[in-house]
């Protein structure tokens, strides 16, 4: 019986530990070039690697397991493992539809949480109850430029 239970402490650990492997491979665009940068995630055990600067990529599986090919723009693949180590995966980019923007961007005031429209600031009510009549470092945001605007005196 003690012969039995050491031969089953042995082998049962190097079974499972053989079921997983590295699964290496490369990854391209749809002209050929090395992709980087894109991730690559073992759905099963959510781990997760990176495609490096040549376009390779390396990460653990078991057989069965699902990976997801991804990156921002680029359809995302899912391909299931059997017994294959090594992928050569090509990506294609994302249909994406093209929206303009058409509108216009107000100039606006931010203290501390609150946000303040012009509107309210044409008002000229020195306490209005939105509490910044007297805040010494208030800046105004010049949202058409993107950055901070000079202070106003009032």
């Amino acid at each position: 019986m003690k012969r039995v239970i050491l031969f089953l402490s042995i082998i049962i650990p190097i079974l499972t530990n053989a079921q997983t492997f590295e699964v290496t491979g490369t990854m391209k665009d749809d002209i050929g070039e090395p992709f980087t940068g894109a991730t690559v995630t073992n759905l099963r055990t959510e781990k997760t690697a990176v495609v490096d600067d040549i376009g390779e990529f390396c990460i653990e599986a078991e057989s069965g397991d699902s990976l997801q090919f991804s990156n921002i723009g680029f359809v995302t693949q899912n391909i299931v493992i059997c017994d294959t180590t090594r992928l050569h995966i090509i990506m294609q980019e994302a249909e994406q539809e093209y929206r303009p923007f058409y509108g216009t961007l107000k100039k606006i005031k931010i203290v501390g949480n609150n946000v303040i429209t012009p509107e309210e600031l044409a008002k000229d009510t020195p306490n209005s109850g939105l509490g910044i009549s007297n805040i010494p470092n208030e800046t105004a945001i010049d949202a058409e430029k993107a950055k901070p605007a000079e202070k106003k005196n009032q």
